[in-house]
């Protein structure tokens, strides 16, 4: 880095309208030295030194932000010059170089580089910052507004200039005060005091503050026509007194002789209500009075002191019958330090409870947006803030938000949230809950973690937090509401489970024998599709039933070979007719033998049938490797395991060996396929999978992301690390098994692959699971299982070959893409895979093997 001690010699001279200036180099960077010490990074992700063709930049991915804070006191004329890349964006990810006149409080973007530009070419930036001269709270960042790890931002060649000698004093008005009034009864009053203060070194003269129309007036005014020297303040008493029901917003201007800010405009809202009534309401309203009985998460404990509390009925922060609309609105960040409060062991073999951090949430600081009775996070989906084992990544979902008359005048959150296991994919469901009013107050943060789908590592987390609340506007939040709205609006029709028996009262269904073939402790959730209506079970804890089970986040493990490995080389097929028999050896250049990967093709791996084993026995091979596959965290250790652990048994095609590893191989081999065919910058995660079936279905924000490798690499692990919502699981299944593939009458998948892993073509039934058998009654195919419901002693009504293809996961995970149309999903984590018990019931409604 160099600042501020650049030899006169490389001055730049520059005209005047006073004559001949000498511009000199204030702060000057272009990372040739190999160091980015001088850079502070913050946000989701990271912020490294990256080399290319001999040349280093900065680079951030993710949602990372690297600055520098770069004094300008004594300059004038400051200008700044820079150039922004981007590699590997997707949808409406952004890159951004930005300043700030303000220590980083706000900021000015200076140049964007979005999707569609991102094939690493630098772009320039050049110009002058407003208030940039004569600052010493001037800062330069590089943001990543991305949503996944290989979202690149890269940063190089900055130069800040500017011309030293007489800086004329300037006064800088800075006003601050409560801007959302809240819920206010009709005839009642509100205030909020604004003050005015001066930040700058010469003296601010304020005109008259005007602007405000009733139900908005000015009670008090120190400020109107007043001269405040350097580092005075006054103050304005705003009074909101509405006289209907109706909501409202003004706004106070302010004149002043600031040169860049002479008319400032202080933006007010409020809402009128009447006596006894609920607050004005923007979306999905309550119809309660607030009138609440509450024995937990009460306002006194949310008030209290923080500490362990205890275990509650999840009741305690579900959105109750009488609920209110929200008083109040909530728009800014979150924060809270995460300190080990309670904790009890349900399940723990391994011993998981020794490591550091593990019984604790993670530091948390994150941005919300509240619409109506919902509050809404900033960034959804996995939040990959880990960096070991006993840290946890988060993800966090829309919750509810609403008035009870106990809390004194306090509106009521409760948001979900999800721990997720560094770089796996155990999921641990929770629900955090607090009180706040407009202005910034906040009480402490309850939360509770009592149910999980993992098999491994199951435990009971609790306790109270001191928190604060940061007000503040939220960029983009109207397109967050809005992709809210479409977002819950597309789900598909929801039911009880119950209903199926009411729907179908000729079918003597009885509803108890659904889901029973697991155990119902190890249940997280479970449903049924038939007709289009989703009929949706489970979602109990071990303390009551979670109250948001339609965004409750769900591990795919096993079943991401089917959905990320299955439909990326049908997309692959239906783009690039052939692209399924390209040769693994061809498109993954780290899998060069000859002998073991010169005939293997694409679908050979899909198929898990590569001829390169060292066990044919039933999953013999995954249990000896996958532990060093699954742990090893960057691509240089997976593809090294991928290609060269196995011995090269025989030709491929000839018998099926589960091998998580082989399901990395398609996934890189995909990309590597799209790349040759659409360019470098292709990711066949985002720019394909997602982009071309994913985002059509309608699926939630967190099908977006997948767990990637913790390298450069950042490649998608296809094996497993996906997070369902239960929306996406019936849409996925849908797509498939009543659209064959399609998706708004559009041929999305390949067909001929999607009739063969659905059993449909009986020329193409895939390899046997036991090849012992004379008549084999399970296959795998392209990454889907099937099983012959003939061969089941439970099916009470079929005596013909009747398959059924399905996806499975680890520890207890099934969908079932059933022969009648019908759709049959459980996440379990007791290890049980059956299904039988429940397929015999659903054959009443609908015959399974006509």
């Amino acid at each position: 880095m160099k600042y501020k001690a650049i030899a006169a010699s490389i001055a730049t001279v520059i005209f005047s309208a006073s004559g001949l200036t000498q511009a000199e180099v204030i702060f000057s960077e272009d990372f040739q030295d190999g160091n980015i010490s001088g850079w502070t990074s913050s946000g989701s992700g990271s912020a490294t030194l990256n080399q290319y063709a001999g040349n280093y930049s900065l680079r951030v991915n993710q949602s990372a932000a690297a600055t520098a804070a770069i004094s300008t006191a004594g300059y004038v004329d400051v200008s700044v010059a820079l150039n922004l890349a981007a590699h590997s964006l997707e949808a409406s990810d952004e890159c951004y170089a930005q300043a700030s006149v303000d220590g980083g409080t706000s900021w000015v973007t200076l140049l964007t580089v979005a999707n569609g530009n991102d094939n690493s070419a630098f772009l320039s930036y050049s110009g002058s910052p407003s208030d940039a001269d004569d600052n010493s709270d001037f800062q330069l960042r590089v943001l990543a507004a991305g949503d996944r790890k290989n979202d690149y931002c890269y940063l190089d060649n900055i130069t800040v200039e500017g011309s030293a000698g007489n800086v004329e004093p300037a006064p800088e008005i800075t006003v601050s005060g409560t801007s959302a009034l809240g819920s206010v009864l009709l005839g009642a009053s509100t205030s909020s005091v604004i003050t005015i203060k001066n930040d700058g070194d010469a003296s601010l003269v304020l005109g008259g503050l005007s602007g405000l129309s009733a139900p908005f007036s000015l009670s008090s005014d120190d400020c109107s026509n007043s001269t405040l020297s350097a580092g005075v303040s006054c103050s304005a008493n705003v009074l909101f007194t509405p006289t209907s029901v109706a909501s409202y917003s003004d706004a106070l201007i302010i004149s002043s002789n600031d040169s860049d800010e002479s008319s400032y405009s202080f933006d007010v809202t409020g809402s009128g209500i009447e006596e006894g009534g609920n607050p004005v309401c923007a979306y999905d309203c309550l119809s309660g009075d607030g009138d609440v009985s509450r024995s937990t998460v009460t306002y006194s404990e949310l008030t209290g002191s923080a500490g362990d509390g205890s275990l509650v009925d999840f009741s305690g922060f579900t959105l109750p019958e009488a609920a209110a609309n929200p008083s109040n609105t909530f728009q800014g960040s979150l924060k809270f330090t995460g300190v080990e409060r309670g904790w009890k062991r349900i399940t723990d073999p391994h011993r998981y409870a020794t490591l550091s951090g593990i019984k604790q949430l993670p530091d948390f600081d994150y941005t919300f947006v509240q619409h109506g009775t919902h509050i809404i996070p900033q960034q959804r989906g996995l939040i990959t803030s880990a960096s070991a084992l006993g840290e946890w990544d988060l993800i966090l979902e829309p919750g509810r938000v609403w008035d009870e008359s106990s809390d004194n005048g306090y509106s009521r959150a409760a948001m979900p949230f999800t721990l997720v296991e560094y770089n796996q994919n155990c999921t641990h469901n929770g629900v955090l809950s607090f009180l706040f009013k407009d202005g910034g107050e906040i009480s402490n943060v309850q939360y509770q973690v009592a149910s999980e789908t993992c098999a491994y590592y199951q435990f009971n987390l609790y306790g109270r937090l001191a928190a604060s609340y940061s007000e503040s506007a939220v960029a983009g939040a109207e397109s967050i509401k809005s992709a809210y709205e479409t977002e819950v609006s597309s789900r598909m029709p929801i039911k009880a489970i119950s209903e199926l028996a009411t729907d179908y009262p000729n079918a003597s269904v009885d509803i108890s024998k659904i889901a029973s073939d697991q155990n119902a402790d190890d249940m997280t959730l479970y449903g049924v599709v038939y007709n289009g209506v989703h009929y949706v079970g489970g979602c109990e804890t071990r303390y009551g039933t979670y109250p948001f089970c339609d965004v409750m986040s769900l591990p795919s493990y096993s079943t991401a070979k089917s959905v990320v490995g299955a439909l990326s080389l049908m997309r692959l097929q239906q783009k690039y007719p052939g692209a399924k028999d390209a040769i693994v050896k061809d498109y993954v250049s780290e899998c060069d033998n000859s002998t073991k990967w010169g005939s293997v093709t694409l679908e050979n791996a899909l198929d898990m049938a590569t001829g390169n084993y060292n066990s044919s026995n039933y999953e013999k091979d995954e249990v000896d490797s996958a532990v060093d596959w699954l742990y090893s965290n960057s691509h240089s250790e997976k593809v090294d395991i991928s290609c060269n652990f196995y011995s090269h048994k025989e030709d491929a095609g000839k018998t099926w060996v589960y091998h998580s590893s082989d399901s990395y191989l398609v996934g890189r081999g995909v990309n590597d396929y799209l790349q040759n065919e659409e360019g470098g910058s292709k990711e066949f995660f985002a720019d394909m999978l997602v982009a071309d079936v994913f985002a059509p279905l309608g699926l939630s924000p967190s099908m977006s992301q997948s767990i990637r490798t913790t390298d450069s690499e950042s490649a998608a692990l296809t094996a497993l690390g996906l997070f369902y919502h239960r929306d996406d699981v019936v849409k996925l299944a849908a797509m498939l098994n009543n659209d064959n593939g399609a998706i708004n009458g559009t041929q999305v998948l390949d067909a001929d692959m999607v009739n063969a892993a659905l059993q449909r073509d009986a020329n193409d039934r895939g390899l046997p699971l036991d090849p012992s058998e004379n008549t084999p009654t399970a296959y795998y195919n392209d990454s889907f299982w099937s099983y012959d419901l003939n061969a089941s002693s439970v099916m009470q009504n079929c005596s013909k070959e009747t398959w059924v293809p399905y996806m499975s996961g680890y520890g207890g995970i099934g969908i079932q893409l059933l022969p009648n149309g019908m759709t049959y999903y459980f996440f379990s984590d007791g290890s049980d895979f059956s299904f039988t018990t429940t397929t015999n019931e659903l054959d009443k409604i609908s015959p399974l093997c006509d």
